[in-house]
């Protein structure tokens, strides 16, 4: 997590490389379908939601959406994909909020959560 100004501005160019790569990656996949279809062995691609985002090791700017691109942070995706749960308190009170609904996180689950993180909810680290 930067700490200074300079960290914020060193941290925000190192942002915009995977920025680039995903853009170039996403005029790839529209130039060539037939390719990503074989490569992957899928008859129809439109049956798929491709959701692009980049994943950084802090907090710092996750939750952004720049250019259809979410950024968010390797260990709050672990979140959702291991245990898919985060204790809230609430005073003394612990709540156990669910972050996806079962063993496997659906497409809307996964935009939800890169819209919206938990770690910016009221009461998660308290």
């Amino acid at each position: 997590m930067p700490l200074d100004q300079k960290g914020f501005i060193n941290y925000d160019r190192k942002l915009i490389k995977p920025f680039k790569q995903l853009k170039y990656a996403n005029e790839y996949l529209n130039e060539n379908p037939k390719k990503i279809l074989e490569f992957y062995g899928i008859e129809d691609l439109s049956r798929f939601k491709i959701i692009r985002f980049s994943i950084s090791n802090s907090f710092y700017r996750s939750g952004e959406c720049i250019d259809g691109i979410y950024t968010t942070d390797m260990s709050a995706l672990n979140v959702l994909f291991d245990s898919g749960k985060i204790t809230m308190r609430d005073g003394t009170k612990k709540n156990i909020k669910y972050i996806r609904k079962a063993n496997k996180v659906t497409s809307e689950e996964l935009e939800k959560f890169l819209e919206d993180p938990y770690f910016m909810w009221k009461g998660v680290y308290l």
